[in-house]
């Protein structure tokens, strides 16, 4: 969960772990034995991946400063995305 494979997965469900209790029968001479082991697998159910969504974020973040200048653009981008949802919130509050 901390590493989605699929970012846009990640908003709308996590991953989670299946353990299936799996039954393996020996016949010893006129003798059955049953044990069971268990296995365990991967399972996407609905909710959102938080945590994954902010490992991403944070990832994203420090990344775009290690670029410096040459980052500034997609920074711009994302302080002007960041002045429209605020006017479009200040829109619907009044």
């Amino acid at each position: 969960n901390l590493m989605p494979e699929n970012l846009v997965q990640a908003c709308f469900q996590q991953i989670h772990t299946v353990y299936e209790r799996k039954p393996i029968t020996t016949v010893l001479g006129k003798q059955n034995k049953t044990e069971y082991i268990l296995e365990h697998g991967l399972q996407y159910r609905d909710g959102t991946n938080v945590m994954g969504m902010i490992m991403f974020c944070i990832t994203f973040g420090l990344l775009l400063g290690q670029l410096g200048p040459r980052g500034q653009a997609m920074l711009d981008f994302f302080v002007a995305l960041n002045e429209i949802v605020m006017k479009i919130v200040n829109l619907i509050i009044l």
